[in-house]
């Protein structure tokens, strides 16, 4: 573990990483709500709920392959929750080991803090904008 007096704090890293996890969460969320204007007027719900649990199954990937030959895209938010699945596998399978296992210091973690920093508040801005023009 790192010293705090040393710099930035290995544990404020996987706060970090924790947070912007849960905004890809939120994210995936909110890609849900599109799915759920296709559910057709008079369905049970029981129906709906296994919808749901499809939906609950399904990688983000998955979800967006799904979802990218929709017509209704605004131009250029596909193009972003695309790479918003590639950002989230990499800090899924690739992140950590990254900047912990393979050479940890004091560089790695700033570089981390500030990645993960600026993901934060572009899935923020992201999650945004697919609410708002989506």
């Amino acid at each position: 573990m790192t010293n705090p007096d040393d710099g930035v704090n290995e544990y404020l890293i996987y706060i970090g990483y924790g947070e912007v996890m849960r905004r890809f969460q939120t994210l995936e969320l909110s890609l849900w709500g599109l799915l759920t204007r296709k559910i057709k007027p008079g369905t049970n719900p029981d129906q709906a709920m296994k919808m749901v649990e499809r939906w609950d199954s399904t990688t983000f990937g998955q979800l967006m392959r799904g979802m990218k030959n929709q017509e209704y895209w605004p131009e250029g938010l596909l193009d972003k929750l695309l790479e918003a699945v590639e950002i989230r596998n990499y800090l899924a399978h690739h992140f950590l080991r990254e900047f912990f296992l393979a050479v940890p210091s004091q560089e790695n973690l700033r570089d981390a803090s500030s990645q993960l920093a600026d993901l934060s508040v572009w899935l923020q801005e992201l999650d945004a904008e697919l609410v708002s023009r989506a």
